[in-house]
């Protein structure tokens, strides 16, 4: 008898499994804001948990064209969603653990930030409708596949992502992706930009790398010549405090705005480079409504104060001359006395100033060290005439007895 009820449990069990094991998900139309200042309306699974070892979750089919997850824990979605959206076009999977992202034939947007996505895996002719992909914030580091398998692209955003190598940014392994009109790479922590193999990207438009470190002596607008039709720049928060400009239409001809808040210029270079800018019908939209101690607003743009800028040592020597008007050095040089006439070396007003003031001091030293001796002196011939006539008392005659009586 006990045999039989556990037989009976044990079926009760298996089918329950079962069960769960065939419940469908069904997702629910909403409109969602799948990026910064981006909304649609998606077809949106929420709290869906795929755990390793156990039964997949079964989609119930669907005609959706744009599906999203939100708050799910996953490592990759299952075949079966694939097969149940068969019109799929839109992918979102915000921050749900995703490590493997597969791109089907019909997919044209995906975006996936916030994941732990290392790998792409593309299947037949998906490269080639892809035309938006975001791995904002995710370990990604294989570059080398979107631009070898996904060459119908023209938004890519690799933001926060390790595609950097070395903390360089090299624009020459994008130039496959020649429909690209988008790039995003801000947050890479990297230092240089380069394009050495001096590849075009004939189509971008927008290029995005603020939030680098870059490194200013390495900073080369010409790099941005291998981009004739970039429009757009994105330069925040790249802690630059030098940029050396000379006519910036020759290393981007086509640029209509540069974005430069959050950086670290002095506000003599930074006017100086609005100055410039304007002069090419160049925009620089301001973000700030209030600065910093220690910074002045200057069109919305903060920048270090002239009173915080520690100039370096003025220059000395017959080889020194003032830096050249314009944007090529950032360097706050103070303002040399001039030279009298016939003189071809600048006057160190520095040391002038150190040498009057030793002169002002040996003066003081002087009158202090008169008065002293003066009153040595004083002091001297007061200690002579007391001694003499302290002597000369010693020297009187003891009266006697008789000529004491002879007073009286």
């Amino acid at each position: 008898m006990n045999l039989i009820k556990f037989l009976a449990l044990l079926l009760a069990v298996v089918h329950c499994s079962t069960t769960i094991a065939a419940q469908s998900l069904k997702c629910a139309n909403e409109q969602l804001e799948y990026a910064a200042d981006k909304r649609d309306e998606f077809c949106v699974f929420r709290a869906v948990v795929v755990k390793k070892g156990a039964p997949e979750p079964v989609f119930e089919n669907s005609a959706s064209t744009k599906v999203a997850f939100l708050d799910s824990n996953f490592t990759r979605l299952p075949d079966q969603f694939f097969q149940a959206f068969p019109q799929l076009e839109w992918l979102v999977v915000m921050s749900s653990g995703l490590e493997v992202l597969t791109i089907k034939n019909r997919m044209r947007v995906v975006h996936a930030a916030g994941n732990q996505i290392k790998s792409l895996q593309a299947e037949g002719t998906a490269g080639a409708k892809l035309t938006t992909l975001s791995l904002r914030d995710n370990p990604f580091a294989d570059v080398t596949s979107i631009a070898k398998r996904l060459l119908g692209l023209e938004v890519l955003d690799l933001s926060g992502t390790e595609v950097a190598e070395d903390e360089t940014i090299k624009l020459a392994v994008f130039a496959p992706l020649v429909n690209l009109t988008e790039l995003y790479l801000a947050r890479l922590e990297a230092a240089y930009l380069e394009n050495d193999e001096e590849m075009e990207l004939p189509s971008l438009k927008v290029l995005d790398v603020s939030g680098n470190f870059f490194t200013p002596s390495n900073f080369k607008l010409r790099v941005f010549r291998t981009l004739p039709n970039m429009e757009e720049l994105f330069l925040r928060d790249a802690s630059m405090t030098d940029l050396s400009v000379t006519d910036i239409r020759r290393d981007m001809p086509a640029v209509k705005r540069i974005h430069l808040g959050g950086n670290d210029f002095n506000c003599k270079l930074l006017v100086a480079l609005l100055a410039h800018l304007k002069e090419r019908d160049i925009e620089a939209p301001g973000q700030s409504s209030s600065c910093p101690q220690g910074y002045d607003n200057v069109e919305g743009l903060c920048c270090k104060s002239h009173g915080n800028v520690y100039p370096p040592r003025p220059p000395t020597g017959p080889t020194a001359s003032p830096p050249k008007e314009g944007l090529d050095t950032t360097t706050v040089t103070p303002t040399a006395t001039k030279p009298p006439t016939g003189s071809s070396t600048p006057i160190d007003t520095t040391k002038t100033q150190v040498k009057e003031k030793e002169k002002g001091s040996s003066k003081h030293y002087l009158i202090y060290g008169g008065i002293t001796v003066v009153l040595l002196i004083g002091l001297s011939v007061i200690g002579f005439f007391v001694h003499r006539r302290n002597a000369a008392k010693r020297r009187l005659p003891i009266p006697s007895s008789d000529n004491q009586m002879q007073d009286l």
